[in-house]
């Protein structure tokens, strides 16, 4: 029988050996085929993923800028009356030492 052991071959193994090589080298050939085909899928999902995130990066970058100009804005007015405060604390010692 071709699918029994090398001793009970009636001609030295030779079929036994002829199987064993195609059956190495089937599985030789189906390693490089996983190897590729796993750096063909994470090639795929890489550029998938980058594609899918852009919008969300875009909307991440929209509310960082709504956030510097809302700080912004928020500043401007905070300063003017921190100073307008401070002024007055000076008039207010300037006019107690007179």
């Amino acid at each position: 029988m071709i699918l029994s052991s090398p001793a009970s071959s009636k001609n030295l193994g030779i079929p036994f050996c002829a199987l064993m090589m195609v059956i190495k080298r089937l599985i030789l050939d189906m390693k490089k085929n996983l190897i590729f085909l796993i750096l063909f899928l994470s090639a795929v999902i890489y550029a998938l993923s980058k594609l899918f995130l852009q919008p969300l990066r875009n909307a991440i970058a929209k509310l960082d800028q709504l956030i510097r100009d809302t700080t912004y804005e928020l500043n401007t007015p905070l300063s003017v009356i921190t100073m307008s405060i401070e002024q007055l604390d000076k008039i207010d010692t300037l006019k107690g030492v007179y």
